[in-house]
This record gives C-alpha cells, sequence and structure tokens, in this order.
C-alpha cells in the first residue's frame, strides 16, 4: 500500500493525491467490480457527488453511512 502526498501548502490542510497498491508481475485478480470509496467526515464537493452518480463503481461514504443512518 502506498500513499502520494502533495508537497506541503503553508495554512492550509495536508492533501492526499493517491492511494494505491501496486503489484510487479503478479495477476489472478479480478478488478472488474472494484470500487473507488472515499470517506469523509465533513462532506464531498458537488463535482465528486456528480462524478459518484453518474459510476456506480464510485462510492462516497459519509458519516451518516459509517454510523448507519443511511444505506451505501
Amino acid at each position: 500500500m502506498w500513499a502520494v502526498f502533495a508537497l506541503d501548502d503553508p495554512g492550509r490542510p495536508h492533501r492526499i493525491l493517491s492511494l494505491g497498491e501496486a503489484k510487479w508481475d503478479k495477476a489472478g485478480y479480478d478488478m472488474s467490480a472494484t470500487r473507488l470509496t472515499c470517506y469523509s467526515g465533513v462532506g464531498f464537493d458537488p463535482a465528486l457527488h456528480a462524478v459518484a452518480a453518474a459510476d456506480p463503481l464510485v462510492l462516497l461514504i459519509g458519516l451518516d453511512t459509517l454510523y448507519g443512518l443511511t444505506s451505501a
């Protein structure tokens, strides 16, 4: 597992640009139904909501879903 962080920007929160895992020369995983899942305690940008609404493989999980107030 790896994470790519943006350069520090004083006065702003740290940003994560990418999360992932790389496998060299390994196969055998069916990724056809893999979901990109984003978690947030403060909500999501309207543009990201639009992406998630248009793509069933993009899932947004907020506190309401984490604590069982709504379904994913």
